[in-house]
């Protein structure tokens, strides 16, 4: 156990263990507190990607801004998005495919 400080010096006198329990309590890591709240949060590096966005899209949890444009898209003009996603989703597939083959053959 390290010194504590008190009022006039530094002495070699422990605190007593309540006090030990509650500064353990606040001691947690960054990933753990990240997994106790449950994921990351707006605002994070992680919360941003593209992969992520299109995961809320499927969802259907989007951000202020998902809800306004829904309130204003008709269902034919989300069907045409929703058909742009698919052939994008597609061809970044066929791209993967295509890099994977040529790693394969060298």
């Amino acid at each position: 156990m390290r010194p504590v400080k008190c009022a006039k010096r530094t002495c070699a006198v422990r605190p007593d263990p309540d006090q030990i329990q509650k500064e353990a309590a606040h001691t947690q890591t960054r990933e753990q507190a990240v997994i106790q709240r449950g994921g990351e949060k707006r605002g994070s590096v992680r919360s941003h990607g593209r992969r992520k966005r299109r995961m809320r899209r499927r969802e259907g949890e989007r951000g202020r801004r998902g809800r306004r444009e829904d309130a204003a898209k008709t269902m034919e003009e989300e069907e045409e998005e929703e058909e742009e996603e698919e052939e994008e989703e597609e061809e970044e597939e066929e791209m993967m495919e295509e890099r994977g083959g040529r790693r394969g053959r060298d």
